[in-house]
């Protein structure tokens, strides 16, 4: 049985099911209402509908997909320059939690066209999205593989591409299973990769319409930056302290390893940014340091926070703002394959320490490699990184110089991409 028509069942199957626990109250019943599969479960039952109802689109729409939050920080670049061409431009996603929060952002502060969840990669729902929206050609980011909206966008003759994509020796595309993606990977006009060795990894299974580029990344972070912003709670909390930050918190060996310094260092201040915010999460954040915590959302600009030692940010959306309030940051998800961007501290030139699985991404390790980054593996690890900066304000001010420069070259990739995709 082909592998195409095996994949295609299986999410054929998985929609069938969702629409199952929709109309029976299944979800309802049995998931956390709060949980991101029963939101996940709860959109995809009228993604397609929403797409759909919002038509006609105007024939110059540029279809951008990516997965969550983390790829929307590649894509914004690449839409705001679509957007001064003159491009109308649509943006799905595939995370509940990121829709939400680009959802219910200001008209004025929205940079695509068009925010919709992307309908399940089935045949019947990629004709019916592809004939429905007829984009002017799709864009899709780092590593959202999806055969058979990609099938469908060749079998239309619509021009599709990928950007930012990052090869490495674990990819399923180079693995014997991995006849789909790579089928999928040829399908598309050009893949942009991030190094020439993803490129070479691709050629030498055939996959020859590949160039490299640079990392758009480093152009949203640096304009994230210069953008005008305020937060009287965490410069209060943060005034003239030299505050370790926590970003993307996301399983309990980030927690672990960070409540270790936090009540390593009883008498410093800390800030918590947890990649999921349900009470469940909050709760084992607070249970896990000794110090008093308090909620940013419990807090306003009188609030005394004297006594408190870990300010937990209770919301999403923010991180990469945060950042300038504090001096060193801990970028979490290092103990699984999906690290979240240490580029956004850097940028404030800030030190940054990230878990041991860097292989998905070149940026931890060049900045190891300048001695702005650092890998940590352990409660104790982190601790020893913190308290030499902590007391070394000359070491924090070359990193900080290095950080800075190390942006500034990376900066400019956004352009380059988008001339070499034709627009």
């Amino acid at each position: 049985m082909p592998v195409q028509y095996i994949y295609s069942l299986t999410i054929s199957v998985v929609r069938s099911l969702f629409k199952f626990m929709n109309r029976s109250g299944i979800r309802r019943a049995l998931m956390r209402s709060d949980s991101k599969f029963s939101r996940f479960v709860e959109l995809q039952d009228n993604a397609m509908d929403a797409v759909l109802a919002a038509g006609p689109f105007p024939e110059d729409t540029v279809w951008i997909h990516c997965a969550s939050l983390g790829e929307y920080r590649v894509a914004s670049p690449i839409l705001r320059s679509l957007k001064q061409k003159g491009y109308n431009t649509l943006l799905t996603l595939f995370s509940p939690s990121a829709y939400d929060v680009l959802i219910k952002e200001s008209s004025e502060n929205r940079i695509a066209d068009h925010i919709f969840l992307l309908p399940l990669d089935t045949r019947k729902n990629a004709r019916k999205f592809i004939n429905g929206v007829r984009p002017h050609s799709a864009i899709f980011i780092i590593s959202e593989i999806w055969p058979n909206y990609v099938r469908t966008l060749k079998e239309a003759g619509i021009p599709a591409y990928l950007t930012s994509a990052l090869i490495h020796g674990q990819s399923a595309v180079t693995k014997w299973y991995g006849g789909i993606f790579r089928q999928t990977y040829k399908s598309y006009n050009k893949v942009l990769v991030l190094d020439k060795l993803s490129a070479a990894r691709l050629r030498d299974i055939g996959v020859t319409n590949v160039e490299v580029s640079g990392d758009p990344l480093f152009d949203n972070a640096r304009k994230t930056a210069e953008l005008p912003y305020e937060n009287p709670i965490l410069a209060q909390f943060c005034m003239s302290r030299h505050v370790l930050v926590g970003g993307s918190i996301s399983d309990v060996n980030d927690l672990q390893l960070f409540a270790y310094v936090v009540n390593q260092f009883p008498d410093d201040r800390f800030v918590i940014v947890p990649h999921d915010i349900r009470k469940d999460v909050i709760d084992r954040i607070r249970k896990a340091v000794r110090g008093r915590c308090a909620l940013y959302t419990e807090c306003d600009e009188l609030s005394d926070l004297e006594g408190v030692q870990v300010l937990i940010i209770d919301y999403v959306g923010d991180l990469s703002k945060l950042y300038r309030y504090c001096a060193y940051a801990y970028v979490g998800g290092g103990f699984t394959p999906l690290l979240h961007s240490v580029i956004e501290p850097a940028v404030y030139g800030l030190p940054v320490s990230f878990g041991p699985k860097i292989h998905r991404k070149n940026t931890p390790l060049e900045m190891i490699n300048l001695g702005i980054g650092e890998m940590v593996s352990s409660g104790p690890d982190l601790s020893e990184w913190y308290g030499d900066l902590r007391g070394n304000p000359v070491k924090c001010e070359k990193i900080n110089a290095t950080a800075l420069n190390y942006i500034k070259e990376n900066c400019g990739a956004t352009s380059g991409i988008v001339d070499k995709l034709g627009y």
